[in-house]
């Protein structure tokens, strides 16, 4: 084969591993399992140790694709955004419209009272030469209750003064009121967040994540080498292929009918965030297993909703995968020559695009659909893989 030629087939070689890495990592359907049987179909022509870097490559490429369409979610900078609920109920108070101040127009009659349909009467003469007192502005008619009585509490009324024949009031003679402490408290809370340059929820949110990577973590550091020595073989991922198949069978036909309880990102618990990391080992231990199908799996146990289940599984994989990646990277201590970097690159690159596409592509599934589907191709993946090994 020709150097053009081979470098070609090489390089399309990359592409289709980096669209499996891209389409299995973030699916529950176990990467390992498809990327042995993708080396058993087509091999890649290529030492050990590039082979390696290869893997650990493509998996930085999936990865990357997380920051980019949840950037708004990770970034602890900035501005927090302001709550929806105000203090006094469950929407902020209408500002009324501001009025022109009352007087004589060129006709001769009075603009700055109150809207009505009907256009006022100019004022006869002797009305006009006595002198009104100053007429208070009714509260917006489009406030509740107890958002009118607080808006008259607490604002200085915008006092309006029908024409007069002597001299005008003194604008002093109506002294401002004091403001309730709950209206205080709203606009300290408020003027405390616009100075605020760290988002407290996203904050906890690393923590959270942070937490559930304990347990992993500690069992990548120290059984590593012993676990890729002794289960990295086709029955061990056959096996985890069909056995967490079954689980999601199971557990989503026990969910049939039932309403999660967790809705959001925030409202996880710490606690639920350990219970999560720990079934985040099982992939740590038993490839087959996948990382995004267990810990999917463990969340869905405990009441958390397919989209906040699948949006934490994402999440979860950002410090979980750069690190064990990037410390991958430093023990391999490999230099790959130029064309060995142009493959690593196309591969990572097709990795990143078809990521962004999956993950895309689940949530909106998920919002929907079970995970039945992802459970009988996880089950039949397993039964092919089998039966290729059996026989070769």
């Amino acid at each position: 084969m020709d150097p053009v030629t081979d470098f070609i087939s090489r390089i399309l070689t990359a592409i289709v591993y980096g669209v499996v890495e891209g389409v299995s990592e973030w699916l529950p359907i176990s990467s390992t399992g498809h990327l042995i049987l993708l080396e058993a179909i087509l091999p890649l022509r290529m030492s050990a140790a590039f082979g390696s870097a290869f893997r650990i490559v493509i998996q930085l490429g999936a990865v990357m694709a997380v920051p980019l369409l949840y950037w708004s979610v990770i970034w602890p900078f900035g501005k927090p955004r302001q709550p929806q609920i105000h203090a006094l109920g469950n929407r902020p108070p209408v500002r009324p419209q501001q009025r022109p101040q009352a007087g004589l127009n060129d006709a001769g009659l009075n603009y700055g009272q109150p809207h009505s349909r009907k256009p006022e009467r100019a004022q006869s003469p002797v009305r006009a030469s006595v002198p009104q007192r100053a007429v208070r502005p009714a509260a917006p008619q489009n406030l509740r209750p107890d958002l009118q009585q607080e808006k008259r509490r607490t604002e200085r009324p915008a006092y309006r003064y029908q024409p007069l024949n002597g001299p005008k009031p003194d604008a002093n003679a109506f002294p401002p009121r004091q403001m309730s402490a709950s209206s205080r408290q709203t606009q300290t809370v408020k003027g405390q967040r616009s100075f605020s340059f760290l988002r407290p929820d996203v904050l906890m949110l690393w923590a959270k994540l942070l937490l559930a990577c304990v347990p992993a973590a500690i069992v990548g550091l120290f059984f590593d080498d012993l676990i890729e020595k002794h289960f990295y073989n086709p029955l061990p991922v056959t096996l985890a292929l069909i056995i967490v198949g079954l689980l999601f069978i199971i557990v989503e036909q026990s969910l049939k009918g039932k309403h999660p309880r967790i809705l959001t990102l925030n409202e996880m618990s710490w606690s639920l965030a350990l219970i999560i990391g720990l079934f985040q080992v099982l992939a740590a231990v038993f490839p087959g297993v996948s990382r995004s199908g267990a810990t999917i799996l463990g969340a869905l146990i405990f009441g958390v909703s397919r989209k906040v289940a699948s949006e934490f599984t994402f999440l979860l994989a950002l410090p979980v995968m750069l690190g064990a990646s990037l410390l991958k990277l430093l023990r391999l201590n490999y230099q790959p020559q130029a064309i060995e970097t142009v493959i690593l690159l196309v591969a990572c690159l097709s990795a990143f695009i078809v990521s962004i596409l999956t993950m895309r592509f689940l949530i909106s599934y998920v919002q929907k659909h079970d995970f039945k589907a992802f459970a009988y191709y996880r089950i039949a993946l397993g039964v092919l893989v089998l039966v290729l090994f059996t026989f070769m």
